[in-house]
């Protein structure tokens, strides 16, 4: 299958929904040393071309500095919203060592329960240690030092994120016995797979799927309908590894899953609108070739575009995306950019 593409179009992200940001005044590079008081004002570098989850010179990473506002809730719920739309939430930041998670739980007001469940929808670690050896979970429960975090106190949550956070520590640990297990190729493991899948644990749905699909252990054979239906469960709730599993397998055919342009356009604009990157490249292509769909070079290449604000430019997609901005206008070009632009700040609603 031909890789897919990213590029060097600029995206820019000015006049957001829930945060006035000021414009970046010259070309936001890797090398921009953050010196910026408010964490929404990182806002601009992230949408002039920085990527999400690039570490800047100081060892943060963008999205997680730019979440960092914490007297305005709409704020949160937003870089929040933008950081699952193509960030990391397992990304640690070099200085401390911290997660998204970590830097939500030091808001001041405490957590909020919606955004903690985003973080947990997505699988995020809440057991992992940052550079001072402390996890969510020991937040949480107290044991962390506020002078370690440089902090006046340890942030206020309230009972009903703190047992959320500490469910999801018991479903994390029982997880991380589990997928040790699979790779001793114990087949236990895969009973354990399905159990957690059961109990919601959203990568255990995936890692199931995977198993009943094309097994790893002995004594057990493929079930494609059953991996279908899991990783259906896991794409319901957002689970983008799943969707664009299913979408490529589909677009290229696989050994288990027959090629089918139109179950691979079904699976792929879900994982765009969910904002993965694989899937949003994967789907420009497929309009550019007219794959399944009416041809369409610039709404491909509108896809494309987003998936650059989270990818990476490697030297063969910005070759296909030159190759696709060749075959339009100079206005058709600019177009696309808005419409991408667009698209992005409705959360890939409508695009």
């Amino acid at each position: 299958m031909r890789r897919t593409i990213l590029s060097s179009i600029l995206v820019m992200l000015a006049g957001f929904a829930h945060a006035q940001t000021p414009e970046c005044d010259r070309l936001c590079s890797r090398d921009f040393m953050f010196s910026l008081d408010s964490g929404l004002d990182v806002m601009p570098l992230v949408a002039d071309g920085e990527h999400a989850n690039g570490h800047m010179e100081d060892g943060r990473t963008p999205l997680i500095w730019a979440a960092l506002d914490p007297d305005d809730e709409d704020a949160i719920v937003f870089t929040s919203t933008l950081l699952f739309a193509g960030g990391d939430v397992f990304a640690q930041d070099s200085k401390r060592g911290m997660t998204p998670l970590h830097w939500h739980l030091f808001r001041v007001g405490g957590p909020m329960k919606e955004v903690v469940a985003m973080y947990l929808g997505e699988g995020a670690s809440v057991i992992s240690k940052d550079n001072f050896g402390y996890s969510v979970l020991d937040i949480v429960n107290g044991v962390a030092t506020a002078e370690l975090y440089e902090v006046y106190e340890l942030p206020y949550v309230n009972d009903e994120v703190a047992d959320m956070i500490r469910g999801w520590a018991e479903l994390e640990e029982r997880w991380k016995d589990a997928f040790g297990m699979h790779l001793g190729r114990d087949p236990t493991s895969v009973r354990y797979f399905e159990v957690l899948a059961e109990e919601g644990y959203i990568p255990a749905m995936y890692a199931y799927a995977s198993v009943l699909e094309k097994p790893k252990v002995e004594g057990f054979t493929p079930d494609i309908e059953q991996a279908l239906y899991w990783y259906e469960e896991a794409a319901s709730v957002g689970e983008v590894n799943s969707i664009f599993h299913v979408g490529s397998s589909a677009y290229s055919g696989t050994d288990t899953i027959e090629q089918n342009d139109a179950m691979a356009h079904e699976w792929l604009s879900l994982g765009a609108r969910h904002g993965d990157t694989n899937s949003q490249s994967l789907l420009g292509l497929m309009y550019a070739n007219g794959k399944g769909v009416e041809r369409d070079i610039q709404k491909g290449l509108m896809w494309m575009i987003i998936s650059l604000r989270f990818g990476e430019d490697t030297p063969d997609r910005v070759r296909l995306i030159d190759e696709m901005s060749s075959a339009l206008s100079y206005q058709e070009v600019k177009e696309a950019e808005q419409m991408a632009k667009d698209c992005i700040i409705n959360f890939f609603e409508h695009c």
